[in-house]
């Protein structure tokens, strides 16, 4: 359930599973039941619950001190949680207190390098970072950072039922998504982008990792991972560097994207998988990230045996070659370590040098787009929105232009509204005026007036996260809906080729279908043949008028359906039509 990300059930399934534990060993403290209220506990976490989540960490770090005592791996990562659901809760001074305890005994006990012990670095520096302690946050983070970049190895386990992820990718993925979110808070924001980059490009790997498995699957683990593409699409746009914050927007919609090339080809569509080195293509970043990615490789396979053969040592010991191998590999990581720190404090000055060298392919990159609309004729223009946690970004471009505005919405709020909308459109006892206005407000006034500039008659929508449930014709400025105004298609970048390629003589196709026969207890509609026959009709004389070279237009009128018509769906009293 968490995978799939459905936490309400997940609650609930834990809440079972704690019930009968308790009944069955007779003993609420057993190790399973433990397991399991760390589980709900993570549950009510996702959920909101904190307070609820507190108390379960609270209750369950008493019981593994007493029965494992205060040093055990177990009864730390407990502590840990706790502190975590402190920190959430604003109380990052004992959250943090509590943290610096088990940091220090997880190297004392499990070694500097262990997972759980990075794992706990890091959740310390995010609580600094939390505390204004960004300076400390920072070098923590890039400590953690640096062991989990040259001890990246498998980092997923695949089963075909779920996805267990553990390793280092996992958690250089998380360090540098925290690193760009405190260089941000300390006024670096190239360097903020930079991590937040390198965050982006680690999870594209655990994606692609699990391309194979169920879709669900693959849905649930996106929804654990993409506030990294969101932080990183906010922190873009607020650089103002939006034809990169579109390349982000293709990641984060690339399993969408390769979908939908499925149903429109009978080609695999992997040819359109959005690449994750478009991150660093043609941006001021790339020459800081060939620096970065050219020492990963040999960084990464030094620390790799090096971690391998401590990881031996605590647990079987190792033999005199290997005990040699440590010695021999120890000064080598050393070295790395401060090749990549000095890496670190040099990155300002690689990504300016970068900066404005290659303006020329980001220019390209959105010509391209601009090409596409150009190509389509007709008016038509494409509008990009995706909300983050605290804002709504709407981005027009146009053949000649790309414009950028904002609306102070965030995500949760936005998603809300939509919800309620959808609802009040369902129900004839309320008028959805004024949700429909409020919403026309704030996704789509900021840019009417550019929309109407640029004597737009088609808008294509690329459209995130709930923005896509959002029925966007139905949306209402004070005197008009939009539908009025303007037809609304849905575009995603997998399109494109489609778009380029058809009509690829100038015709167009079009299939009217209608039923005119009675059923029982539905009408006959004799009319309808007569209005199929005007819509084609318009669309001939349409083609006339634009001079174009052919008209081909395949019609269909049905005089009887060979399918029962819904009768939940269309009442006896009430025409209908398909």
């Amino acid at each position: 359930m968490f995978q799939l990300g459905d936490h309400a059930a997940a609650r609930d399934m834990f809440t079972q599973l704690i019930y009968f534990s308790e009944e069955w060993y007779s003993d609420p403290d057993n190790s399973f039941t433990c397991l399991y209220k760390s589980n709900l506990a993570m549950a009510l976490l996702a959920l909101g619950d904190y307070a609820a989540a507190r108390d379960i960490h609270a209750r369950l770090v008493e019981v593994l001190e007493r029965v494992y005592g205060v040093e055990n791996p177990q009864t730390l990562n407990s502590k840990m949680n706790l502190a975590m659901v402190l920190n959430v809760l604003g109380d990052c001074a004992t959250a943090r207190d509590t943290l610096v305890l088990v940091t220090e005994t997880l190297e004392r006990t499990l070694g500097p390098e262990d997972y759980q012990t990075l794992e706990s670095k890091l959740n310390l520096a995010i609580v600094l970072d939390n505390f204004g302690d960004h300076s400390t946050a920072k070098d923590i983070l890039l400590e953690v950072l640096e062991i989990a970049r040259r001890n990246n190895g498998p980092d997923i386990e695949l089963r075909p039922d779920f996805v267990m992820l553990v390793g280092d990718n996992q958690l250089l993925a998380r360090t540098a998504s925290a690193l760009g979110l405190v260089f941000g808070k300390l006024g670096d924001f190239d360097q903020s982008i930079f991590f937040l980059k390198i965050s982006v490009d680690a999870s594209q790997n655990e994606r692609a990792r699990i391309d194979t498995l169920d879709k669900d699957i693959r849905r649930g683990f996106l929804s654990t991972v993409e506030c990294r593409y969101h932080r990183l699409y906010d922190a873009l746009m607020k650089a103002k560097r939006t034809e990169e914050a579109l390349s982000v927007l293709d990641l984060l919609k690339g399993d969408e994207m390769r979908g939908l090339a499925h149903r429109l080809s009978t080609r695999a569509g992997t040819d359109i998988q959005p690449s994750k080195d478009d991150l660093f293509s043609g941006t001021p970043d790339e020459w800081a990230y060939r620096v970065y990615s050219g020492s990963s490789d040999t960084d990464a396979a030094i620390g790799a045996e090096l971690a391998a053969l401590i990881a031996k040592r605590g647990k079987k010991g190792l033999t005199e070659a290997e005990d040699k191998r440590v010695e021999e590999l120890t000064p080598r990581v050393d070295a790395a370590t401060k090749a990549f720190l000095a890496l670190c404090r040099s990155l300002p000055e690689l990504i300016e040098n970068g900066d404005g060298v290659l303006a020329a392919e980001r220019t390209r990159k959105l010509r391209s787009r601009q090409q596409t609309l150009e190509n389509l004729g007709g008016g038509s223009v494409l509008v990009h929105a995706v909300s983050t946690d605290d804002t709504l970004y709407l981005v027009l471009v146009t053949p000649h232009a790309i414009v950028t505005r904002t609306s102070k919405v965030g995500r949760r709020e936005l998603a809300g509204l939509v919800s309620e909308f959808r609802s009040q459109l369902q129900d004839t006892s309320i008028d959805p005026r004024p949700a429909a206005k409020r919403l026309y407000d704030l996704v789509f006034r900021p840019i009417d007036m550019e929309i109407e500039s640029a004597g737009a008659k088609m808008l294509m929508l690329s459209l995130d996260g709930n923005l896509r449930y959002l029925p966007f014709a139905a949306l209402w400025d004070g005197e008009h809906y939009l539908a009025e105004k303007y037809p609304t298609a849905l575009f995603t970048e997998s399109t494109v080729d489609k778009l380029r390629n058809f009509p690829p003589d100038g015709a167009v196709f079009a299939r009217a279908l209608g039923v005119t026969a009675s059923w029982p207890d539905f009408p006959a509609l004799p009319s309808v043949a007569g209005e199929i026959a005007s819509i084609v009709g318009g669309l001939e004389k349409k083609e006339q008028t634009q001079q174009r070279a052919s008209s081909r237009v395949s019609v269909c009128s049905m005089e009887h359906s060979q399918e029962q018509p819904c009768r939940q769906a269309f009442p006896p009293d009430r025409p209908w039509c398909i």
